[in-house]
């Protein structure tokens, strides 16, 4: 873990769905108490195409970050390739953790994304559920106040750090600044822009959790 004081999400753990003991705790057992996201950001070379899948808590207030893909460069059939794969191995995880049968993550599954329209339509025509996000003022901090349990929505983020080893590694390395301002040291509060693909992927999945608290007439905006 890094500094207490400069993370930027330190609310995070490593919880694997083997280190729970779903059987006899029924607020993570029960599926009515959980729902289903998926998240994508769309990465222009250099960056990381990435997309994970989540599952929301209601009750517990805890997202578990279950299954992620990523890849450079991909072209439209290697980004539906790799997220079908992915869909199918969360959605199995998906159904573990939410008793056996309320965990339904597959290609009709809703993707949030930011990502390119044309490879939007694209994706759409092979059977992906995906979505577009419009970019809006003021509704990044918001994601990040939710992520960060800022509004009290959300106690706990559970990352499976052997399935989702770079969504880990970006949330683990998040970090606030340092800066000396007048011989003094300040941490500066911004939020990270490098790095945190898989921290957008995260925050476009869990659009609807937090969209209520931003004030604008989309139903599917974000920055």
């Amino acid at each position: 873990m890094g500094d207490p004081a400069t993370m930027v999400f330190p609310n995070i753990k490593a919880v694997r769905p083997k280190d729970v003991d779903l059987e006899h705790d029924w607020l993570l057992g029960s599926p009515s108490n959980w729902r289903w996201l998926v998240g994508m950001d769309y990465g222009y070379r250099p960056d990381p195409t990435v997309c994970v899948v989540c599952g929301y808590n209601k009750i517990r207030k805890i997202l578990w970050i279950v299954d992620e893909t990523r890849g450079i460069g991909w072209s439209e059939e290697g980004i539906y390739m790799n997220v079908m794969e992915m869909l199918k191995r969360g959605g199995a995880s998906a159904k573990a953790l939410s008793g056996g049968g309320g965990g339904v993550v597959n290609a009709s599954s809703l993707i949030n994304s930011e990502i390119d329209n044309r490879i939007i339509d694209g994706l759409r025509s092979k059977g992906l559920n995906i979505y577009p996000v419009k970019k809006v003022s003021g509704s990044r901090d918001i994601s990040y106040q939710f992520l960060t349990g800022g509004y009290g929505d959300l106690r706990e983020i559970w990352i499976d750090s052997e399935q989702c080893p770079g969504v880990w590694a970006e949330f683990i390395g998040a970090e606030f600044l340092r800066r000396d301002i007048g011989g003094k040291e300040i941490i500066v509060q911004e939020w990270p822009t490098v790095n945190d693909h898989g921290i957008d992927a995260t925050r476009y999945a869990t659009l609807d959790l937090w969209l209520g608290r931003a004030i604008t007439g989309s139903k599917r905006t974000l920055l």
